[in-house]
């Protein structure tokens, strides 16, 4: 039961891990219309989304050596809910500003989850690798493929649709919480390694 509701944690993280980003080019268009923000401004949203990606990874090994990973992951979901969510508020600052937060936190996660699948499933990490990869995918296009049908049915509008993807990372935070919270907490992950992979000449 216990490795059960472990999987599940991580595939609904994965599926948060895309989301946010994906779920943007389909409303660029109603987003630069409300907001008054030219081409070039309106593609800057996932710019700075990018950006923070590769910017912020190698905050996760160090907050892992703080709190561990599994607490890492559920802070990353609930920085991403509180982005997203903040995204769709008025004003261009705002959105850029929630935008940069969400993918902070996805950046982390990104980190995090290759290490969360090595401690909890040693023995079968290629398989959750497969099954965590799938999610992120799954996210992506789930995400592309809804958000306009999402907005029409709901008559939400931007902002609400875009605020909607807090909802399945809140959700996996409460899956999580448990984890993170509850039984022998798991050894801290330090940021060593981390600099051990920037120091090789392979990297």
């Amino acid at each position: 039961m216990r490795a059960a509701l472990l999987v599940a944690g991580l595939v609904l993280a994965a599926l948060n891990l895309r989301p946010a980003i994906a779920g943007i080019s389909p409303l660029l268009d109603e987003i630069m219309t409300d907001t008054g923000l030219t081409p070039a401004g309106g593609g800057g949203i996932t710019t700075v989304m990018v950006v923070c990606l590769g910017v912020f990874g190698p905050v996760a090994p160090m907050l892992a050596g703080r709190i561990g990973l599994d607490r890492t992951l559920l802070a990353g979901l609930l920085v991403l809910a509180g982005g997203v969510a903040v995204r769709g508020l008025d004003g261009p600052l705002v959105l850029y500003a929630g935008a940069a937060v969400a993918a902070t936190a996805i950046a982390v996660m990104n980190v995090a989850m290759p290490g969360l699948v090595k401690q909890h499933f040693p023995g079968r990490v290629n398989l959750l690798t497969g099954v965590y990869s799938a999610g992120i995918v799954g996210g992506a296009a789930a995400s592309s493929a809804l958000v306009v049908p999402l907005e029409q049915v709901t008559g939400y509008g931007w902002r609400g649709v875009s605020a909607l993807v807090a909802v399945p990372a809140l959700v996996a935070a409460l899956l999580w919480l448990p984890q993170a919270f509850g039984g022998r907490a798991a050894p801290r992950q330090g940021p060593r390694p981390f600099r051990a992979v920037v120091r090789s000449r392979v990297t």
